[in-house]
């Protein structure tokens, strides 16, 4: 198990997801995100922030080709119902956090953001994407739920409510699981800006300096307005049994298994 690295600059902080296995979200990866998420909440000195300094934006990245490759599909396929569902609480919990965190939230999408991966990046107020990874490959994003017969839990819902437009191209990202190359997720509103991979980091920091004009007070009231719902949900319990039942119907477990088995294929 690998770690999450807070890399603290003059006016932003990086957070850098190197937890192995492509930053699969599973309950460690939860565990170690909601340390993180308390550390960036925290007022005081950075990795902190404080109320009448100049807002202190969040750049999230990934490692090698992946910025996170969705949930951790071998650990989760070996749940029980209950165990399944403490986990989708605190999946809710995190990620819950992650979309109401009181300072500029950026996404650096360095490779492949999937399902989960992608939630993650849509749970961030700005996308930024390399157009390949740091070798020059290829990457893809969507959410791909809907292929292995899943509905999404409901923060994952709110997530896209707040981040897509509504209309035929979020429809088409939601139903039918398609995967998008970079400058086919910038097309259809995944990402909102596409580069090459050598220019990342400059543009992605070029991104944080915009949001250093606000303050942490303005930037925290800002996103409590922008997002009503997301931080309502913060204290209130959601249903999620019609996810739980998906997860747990037999052609479900089917599709989870068969993915499951590629993977272990490929190494």
């Amino acid at each position: 198990m690998g770690e999450i690295r807070i890399e603290c600059h003059e006016k932003w902080d990086w957070v850098h997801l190197e937890l192995g296995r492509a930053n699969a979200v599973g309950p460690d990866f939860l565990t170690a995100m909601d340390e993180t998420l308390g550390t960036l909440s925290a007022l005081g000195d950075p990795p902190g922030f404080e109320l009448d300094r100049a807002s202190r934006p969040v750049l999230l990245t990934g490692q090698g080709a992946a910025f996170s490759a969705g949930l951790d599909l071998t650990t989760l396929l070996q749940f029980d119902r209950e165990e399944m569902e403490a986990f989708v609480r605190q999946f809710d919990h995190v990620f819950r956090r992650i979309a109401t965190l009181p300072r500029p939230t950026i996404a650096v999408v360095n490779g492949h953001a999937v399902a989960g991966g992608t939630v993650l990046a849509l749970a961030c107020d700005v996308r930024i994407g390399a157009d390949a990874t740091p070798k020059g490959t290829s990457y893809v994003l969507g959410l791909k739920e809907s292929a292995i017969g899943l509905p999404v839990p409901s923060i994952v819902a709110e997530i896209v409510d707040v981040s897509l437009p509504p209309g035929a191209r979020r429809n088409e990202i939601v139903l039918t699981g398609s995967l998008y190359a970079p400058q086919d997720a910038l097309a259809v509103g995944l990402l909102d800006q596409v580069v090459p991979a050598s220019e990342l980091t400059s543009l992605a920091e070029s991104v944080a300096q915009t949001f250093t004009q606000s303050t942490g007070r303005a930037t925290r009231r800002l996103k409590e307005q922008l997002r009503p719902a997301l931080h309502e949900g913060l204290t209130t319990a959601r249903d999620d049994e019609a996810f739980l039942d998906a997860w747990f119907s037999p052609e479900t477990q089917r599709r989870i298994t068969a993915v499951v088995e590629s993977l272990a294929k490929r190494g």
